[in-house]
């Protein structure tokens, strides 16, 4: 997505700081202060590199490039404290935002679901579909030379956003959770338990929702439960990695993630055809409920 300055200083999804650039700053300085000199003595010094590109093209605002820098000399005195528990903070506003968020923790996210992958039996979908007899599913230990075999989440693309916040969430971005996501296939039930459980103990990770859609929602009228129901079965866990330096860093240690936890066996029957009614439907449930 293309950035787009803005005049608000509003700030992003539980980072410090604002979302807009300030009016009357200079639009494009030759370097920005960043913290830390090679004395060691904490003055501040110039970088027109890294630190540059993120404040105008992922920040979005001088003042929370300074405060992310502030942030990240702190953090790395106190990493070693246990994961932190975060406040409310100022809702994302732009999608822009939301999408450079979600871009700079993907292959963060990436490694923590295959590391739960690797220890509770989860697998990732192969790529290659069709043959009878052939597996759809295979573990994977991460890396980018097998990563071509598998069809990941990854961050969703922005034409699937907008369509789901015109037709679901009313154009607030701040709804909307699944910018990076992800999912797991396991074989048992038992497995996909084991993974949950650990989800929720690791303090490294934040659990900010969890939906399950095996077993029926509510207490209404089972007949309307039955017709807004799809059929799909999963468990899906928004988290945030509060424990993580590396996000904590770059200010995206509160961009929630989606990992969906999926039986393999109900996996399996679903077709890309499939996929794309489910799609439909979703829309028209969306209307009507």
């Amino acid at each position: 997505a293309k950035v787009h300055p803005t005049d608000d200083d509003s700030g992003s999804a539980g980072g410090p700081g604002g979302g807009g650039l300030d009016p009357a700053a200079p639009q494009a300085p030759s370097s920005l202060l960043l913290w830390g000199s090679s004395s060691g003595t904490g003055e501040a010094q110039t970088d027109t590199g890294a630190w540059g590109f993120l404040a105008h093209n992922v920040l979005q605002s001088h003042k929370l490039q300074e405060a992310m820098i502030r942030y990240s000399r702190r953090s790395s005195v106190t990493s070693s404290r246990p994961a932190r528990r975060l406040e409310a903070a100022t809702p994302v506003q732009t999608l822009d935002q939301l999408h450079a968020q979600a871009f700079l923790i993907s292959d963060m996210f990436t490694e923590v679901v295959v590391k739960l992958g690797r220890l509770h039996r989860g697998k990732f979908r192969l790529r290659a579909r069709g043959e009878e007899g052939r597996s759809l599913f295979a573990s994977w230990q991460g890396g980018p030379v097998s990563k071509g075999r598998f069809e990941l989440g990854g961050t969703k693309s922005v034409a699937s956003c907008v369509r789901k916040l015109d037709v679901a969430y009313n154009l607030d971005v701040s709804r909307l959770l699944d910018m990076c996501r992800e999912s797991l296939f396991f074989d048992t039930v038992a497995d996909l338990r084991g993974c949950l459980e650990a989800i929720a103990a690791d303090e490294q990770l934040e659990v900010v929702l969890v939906k399950s859609t095996m077993v029926a929602e509510g207490n209404g009228d089972a007949g309307a439960q039955e017709v807004l129901f799809a059929g799909y079965r999963y468990i899906k866990v928004c988290v945030r990695l509060v424990g993580s330096d590396n996000a904590r860093s770059l200010c995206v240690d509160t961009h929630v993630c989606e990992l969906l936890l999926v039986l393999s066996s109900v996996a399996a029957v679903q077709t890309r055809e499939m996929q794309q009614r489910y799609l439909e439907w979703r829309q028209c449930k969306r209307v009507v409920a």
